[in-house]
């Protein structure tokens, strides 16, 4: 690809009309976890710093460990969307949070493994939570959602770990 030509491009089949109007063929390169990662702990004006300074005008400060930085990296990997995966995710990990950010008036949110790991369990499992907080029997929900008995008890376990933990990624400013 490096080596493109407008012949091959026209080969291909664009019509050389149509390759006349464009100015310039660039070839690009998919970006790796860890070029993702650099981009979100050292460039300017990223996702991160959009995020930082919304929550500083809400009267909180948001902090990011280097380890959840590097699992937003690898979750952006993984959409292979590049850069563009990542205001989405950092949309659906903040989302909760700025929907009830006056619990973090004066505080520091300090977005970690811990943090991202609870959204991520949330996300795929709570609906099944939802049912059991409503009081449905375990046989009813594990035949609802294609589990054993045994992954819907792991998965209420896990719930109230989660639930007795709170919120360790909160610490006053």
């Amino acid at each position: 690809m490096r080596f493109l030509t407008n012949e091959d491009i026209i080969e291909y089949g664009i019509m050389p009309e149509l390759l006349s109007r464009i100015g310039k063929v660039s070839v690009m390169n998919p970006l790796t976890t860890n070029s993702l990662y650099n981009i979100l702990a050292n460039g300017e004006e990223t996702e991160i710093s959009i995020h930082k300074h919304y929550c500083k005008q809400r009267g909180f400060s948001l902090e990011f460990t280097d380890e959840a930085l590097k699992k937003i990296a690898a979750l952006a990997n993984n959409s292979n969307l590049g850069v563009r995966s990542i205001a989405p995710i950092l949309n659906s990990l903040l989302e909760e949070v700025y929907y009830d950010y006056a619990q973090y008036a004066n505080k520091t949110l300090l977005v970690d493994m811990y943090f991202i790991e609870k959204h991520q369990f949330y996300t795929k499992h709570g609906s099944v939570v939802l049912d059991y907080e409503k009081g449905i029997d375990l046989t009813a929900i594990s035949q609802k959602y294609a589990y054993t008995e045994n992954e819907v008890c792991d998965l209420i376990i896990t719930h109230k770990i989660y639930k007795t933990k709170g919120n360790t990624y909160e610490k006053k400013m």
